[in-house]
């Protein structure tokens, strides 16, 4: 191949992926678009997990280079070597899963670490009557994530708001049952002007009694949820695996009739997972 036809090819790569790329911007300043408005929400799903992470990268801007990173892989996909299209759909999928998996450890270190909280600030309010003051006091005694969050927390109080709005805020970041049932007896033992202390302590208690609880589900589950995975992935493996040995296994099932198949054998797999995983995500 020339030198000639090979500068062709990279001005067409170019030129495709320009293009593509012009599209898909003139889609998305489009405000009747369809597709903006499925970005928009893309956008503000992306950052509600960026918030709970203290990302420093925006969700814009993490939403716009996946756009673009798609975009470039799939002109490449139609120019240069179709494998680059799993490229594509690797760039598409894999920032949702890693936000989602990160936000999920995130709250269980939370979960975890809520219940030694409220003992330490139910300590810290026997010493002080403030909880403003007792709250800022565990800041430094506790380790991080929970950590980083109480200390928003008294930075919002620092800049005027008021502690319930500052706690109700901390709630809505980290969105989960038990975080919002520990701030939600503390809220309610300010309130009622009992002995707040002793309803931490009661809380802390049934936290931890949480927890146990769960961690004998998870112990329970452990075997079934290997079995889970393995049924998962055993389809794809066998498939695979008999086309290497003999790449004319699956001739017969051409046609109308193998596609028939194909399909129906699809849809039973992944009913069957999400079948399972239904039945294993047992609720405390």
């Amino acid at each position: 191949m020339s030198a000639a036809n090979v500068a062709l090819g990279h001005l067409g790569v170019a030129l495709v992926a320009l293009g593509a790329g012009a599209a898909a911007w003139l889609v998305l300043v489009d405000p009747t678009s369809q597709l903006r408005g499925h970005f928009a929400d893309y956008v503000r799903w992306v950052d509600r997990h960026v918030r709970l992470l203290l990302l420093r990268r925006s969700a814009r801007w993490i939403a716009r280079g996946q756009l673009v990173a798609a975009v470039a892989l799939l002109a490449g996909a139609a120019v240069v070597d179709p494998r680059l299209g799993y490229g594509a759909a690797l760039a598409v999928v894999l920032p949702p899963l890693w936000l989602r998996r990160a936000v999920a450890r995130r709250r269980e270190r939370i979960e975890q670490q809520l219940d030694g909280w409220l003992l330490m600030l139910a300590n810290m309010l026997k010493a002080t009557s403030s909880l403003v003051d007792a709250v800022r006091g565990t800041v430094k005694l506790t380790s991080a994530p929970l950590a980083e969050e109480l200390d928003l927390v008294v930075k919002e109080v620092e800049l005027g708001s008021a502690l319930d709005v500052a706690l109700r805020s901390m709630v809505a970041r980290v969105d989960t049952a038990i975080v919002s049932a520990g701030i939600t007896a503390i809220l309610v033992g300010r309130r009622s002007g009992g002995d707040l202390p002793r309803v931490l302590e009661r809380s802390a208690g049934a936290l931890r009694e949480i927890h146990r609880l769960e961690g004998v589900v998870r112990s329970k589950t452990a075997q079934a949820r290997m079995q889970l995975i393995v049924m998962a992935l055993f389809p794809p493996a066998i498939y695979y695996g008999l086309k290497a040995i003999d790449p004319h296994f699956f001739d017969p099932l051409v046609g109308v009739w193998g596609v028939v198949i194909y399909g129906a054998a699809s849809v039973f797999w992944v009913a069957g997972v999400l079948l399972a995983r239904k039945i294993l995500d047992v609720d405390v």
